[in-house]
């Protein structure tokens, strides 16, 4: 069994950055999978005007779990950001600037999931 006063000093010695990260991991996780696709939609519009394609070249029965697929990978952008942000805690010091690095890393997971899903739908 496992100690529930380790677990808590676990918990309480990560990063306020780190706890949110998983945190906002499990809550998008839940709720791209609940919202149907309404997520990985969302998060498409982010991305859209640098995509080579546009998500009208997916076709037939992709359409709707390459949306899911998206909205749920997507969520692991939270724990790359944070754990991205862990390491570089030591060199950037201004908290705007590690929100912002958040964001952009969010932001460019986002674009990756999203190039490569079109890419290789629009491949096959």
């Amino acid at each position: 069994m496992t100690n529930p006063a380790a677990s808590k000093s676990i918990w309480r010695s990560w990063s306020s950055m780190t706890r949110f990260s998983v945190m906002a991991f499990a809550v998008s996780e839940l709720l791209s999978f609940l919202s149907l696709g309404a997520l990985g939609y969302l998060v498409y519009y982010a991305v859209f005007p640098l995509l080579p394609e546009s998500i009208e070249t997916l076709k037939g029965d992709s359409v709707w779990p390459s949306v899911i697929f998206a909205g749920m990978l997507w969520s692991v952008g939270f724990l790359l950001a944070g754990l991205a942000l862990h390491f570089l805690k030591a060199r950037v010091q201004k908290r705007g600037i590690q929100f912002l690095l958040y964001a952009l890393i969010l932001w460019i997971w986002d674009y990756l999931i999203w190039f490569g899903i079109i890419h290789f739908s629009v491949v096959q």
